[in-house]
């Protein structure tokens, strides 16, 4: 199944816990979007660590445009490590700085089923850089320099076009 609360700026982070709550129910979710929610690191962590890491078959993330910042990318990395496999994940625009990225491109170095990887908008700087690109994920979407510039496209560490069309629109749609 597919769960999409793209733009629902007006739940609460009562409402939030709800939803984690209902995914732990044993909803069967390939795919979880909530884009441009205004999501926080205090929701992040509810939603990502009581819901969706609940959910084994979850294998697209999509979280871009919210404000998740390096704690959020660093618990989306706790459930990688675990029995949540993602294939694609879209956490651009989320003011992830140096330690978020870091802690993604481990987790994707232990996990190794990321092929997708979204993070353009952010400030990942140099060192964040580097360690995704030594995390080898097939597609990585990348601001120059880690700054937010033009995104730059990795294909398995090398660069590519930046017209290298996206394998998906960025929601479950």
């Amino acid at each position: 199944d597919e769960v999409d609360y793209d733009n629902c700026h007006a739940l609460t982070e009562r409402d939030w816990r709800s939803v984690a709550r209902a995914l732990r129910t044993g909803q069967t979710v390939t795919c979880f979007s909530a884009t441009n929610c205004a999501l926080r690191s205090p929701v992040i962590s509810s939603l990502v660590s009581r819901g969706l890491s609940q959910t084994p078959l979850l294998t697209k993330l999509f979280l871009h445009n919210n404000e998740i910042g390096n704690a959020g990318a660093e618990v989306i990395a706790a459930i990688m490590k675990g029995q949540v496999f993602l294939a694609m994940l879209n956490l651009s625009h989320n003011h992830i700085g140096s330690p978020g990225a870091t802690s993604l491109a481990r987790a994707i170095k232990y996990n190794r089923t990321t092929q997708w990887l979204q993070l353009d908008g952010n400030h990942v700087g140099r060192e964040g850089r580097a360690q995704l690109i030594a995390a080898r994920i097939a597609h990585l979407y990348l601001d120059q320099d880690g700054s937010s510039q033009t995104p730059v496209v990795h294909n398995m560490g090398r660069e590519c076009s930046s017209e290298t069309p996206h394998t998906c629109n960025g929601s479950c749609k």
